[in-house]
């Protein structure tokens, strides 16, 4: 309308001249009349041909994939897409045990069966971290029927695996590469970071561009490389699990994101991984305050072992759980971290940080009082390595029960301690007491249940056997 064309089409706040005045006034009227559909002259996301179309070109080539295909629906749809494509019922596919919930949402949808592996075991912060080549190539003699192999990395932390090595071992075995790289849209704009799953040739990789780039919330890109997996099924499934009105906000903030990041990313990482080791070396300075990766930095403050982008803190020895420190970071020093566990924060930085910003947070860090030390346990969780089709438990037949009758049952539901967002229970998966008494613990230490029917986590959902 900007052009004098008179619309009678979509959305309903018509470029703003039909919306509640205070919301068009907080987001601005420039941005209502960007929230557009796909009418003559703007191209469609379900089949670019024009303007989307150079778009996705141009990410590609900045990514170093063979084709980029825009996510509006954030990472999630990226790893649901990737299983639809690439298996069917019946196909076995291995997955770490630590896989982020929409990457089993993606085995409920396909119907494959999943076989879990445990991937590497980081003891100081009592978390599974990524795989290591070894990981694989056990995994696979256990499974040489497997059609594909899962990968997370990065890990919500900063962990990376060697992803060349593994992306290497998985085709030596004729099997395809699927990587969630949620965490690492930004890898691929600097030599001395850890090498991107999409520059080291994995078949599929879903970045969650939002994250690390400044693209706009729910924005996300899927990467293919190579020939191994079929195009025109990769095009079918996301028509299927995409919207079919796109929000063109999304849309044009990858492709800008991109363009950022294409002309300044060299710049913009080195001075973010200046900062973090800065930081870094403040916080390992500070008593009874650990800060991880600080040891792994070369000159540079890059490591290949480890994105610098994440800052890891515990204040476990001066008596703070993660859980703690979040909320006092926030209600006493007006500061949001990324995510908060048992055993500390994680900060992710971008290009909007600033060395006065890392200062507040180390002056924050340094102000809270040495209390009695807290343990952490710091040994693997009980996963077992299961193989089992997560849609069948999905769509059995339940029913709900106390949560100490649910001990030895078959899961009937997925429920997620968040953040990070994986799974600790989830449908066709047996219920075991150890691994429920230490959800119990975290839940009651300050983690959020989600998924669970029941948030209490009273009752749980079983599968009629």
């Amino acid at each position: 309308m900007s052009q004098g064309i008179l619309s009678f089409h979509v959305p309903g706040h018509q470029g703003g001249l039909g919306a509640d005045s205070e919301f068009a006034s907080f987001l601005g009227f420039d941005a209502l009349k960007a929230d557009i559909t796909e009418v003559m002259g703007i191209d469609d996301l379900h089949h670019p041909h024009g303007q989307l179309g150079e778009a996705q070109r141009l990410a590609a080539h900045a990514f170093s994939a063979d084709q980029t295909h825009f996510l509006v629906n954030g990472s999630t749809v990226g790893n649901q897409a990737m299983l639809l494509a690439c298996s069917v019922a019946g196909d076995l596919v291995l997955v770490p045990r630590n896989a982020h919930r929409s990457v089993w949402s993606g085995f409920i949808l396909s119907g494959a069966t999943a076989a879990t592996y445990l991937p590497a075991f980081d003891s100081e912060l009592g978390v599974f971290s990524v795989p290591t080549v070894a990981n694989i190539e056990e995994a696979l003699r256990r499974h040489p029927e497997a059609k594909a192999v899962v990968v997370t990395s990065p890990s919500y932390h900063g962990h990376t695996c060697d992803i060349e090595k593994v992306v290497e071992t998985i085709h030596h075995h004729g099997k395809l590469a699927l990587v969630d790289e949620a965490w690492g849209a930004h890898l691929s704009f600097h030599p001395g970071f850890p090498r991107s799953a999409v520059c080291a040739g994995a078949d599929l990789t879903v970045q969650s561009t939002h994250k690390m780039l400044p693209s706009l919330t729910q924005s996300a890109m899927l990467h293919l490389k190579g020939d191994r997996v079929d195009r025109q099924k990769l095009d079918a499934v996301l028509r299927t699990l995409q919207t079919s009105s796109p929000s063109a906000l999304l849309v044009t903030s990858l492709d800008a994101a991109r363009r950022h990041y294409a002309l300044r990313g060299r710049e913009v990482l080195e001075g973010l991984a200046r900062l973090a080791k800065l930081a870094r070396q403040e916080l390992s300075s500070l008593e009874g305050i650990f800060c991880k990766g600080a040891e792994l930095g070369t000159p540079s403050g890059v490591s290949p072992a480890w994105d610098p982008t994440h800052l890891v803190v515990s204040a476990l020895a001066r008596g703070y759980t993660g859980y703690e420190l979040e909320a006092k970071l926030r209600h006493e020093h007006g500061q949001q971290v990324e995510m908060s566990d048992l055993f500390g924060v994680v900060l992710v930085l971008t290009a909007g940080h600033t060395e006065e910003h890392l200062e507040r947070f180390v002056s924050a860090i340094a102000s809270f009082p040495q209390r009695e030390p807290k343990d952490a346990i710091s040994r693997p969780l009980e996963f077992s390595r299961q193989t089992f089709v997560p849609r069948n438990a999905f769509m059995a037949s339940h029913r709900q029960v106390m949560a100490e009758d649910a001990i030895g049952g078959i899961s009937a539901e997925t429920i997620t301690l968040y953040p990070p967002g994986i799974p600790w229970i989830l449908p066709g998966e047996r219920i075991e007491a150890p691994l429920l008494s230490e959800l119990l613990s975290r839940q009651r230490a300050g983690g959020r249940i989600q998924g669970a029917w029941d948030p209490s986590l009273s009752t749980l959902g079983v599968c009629d056997e």
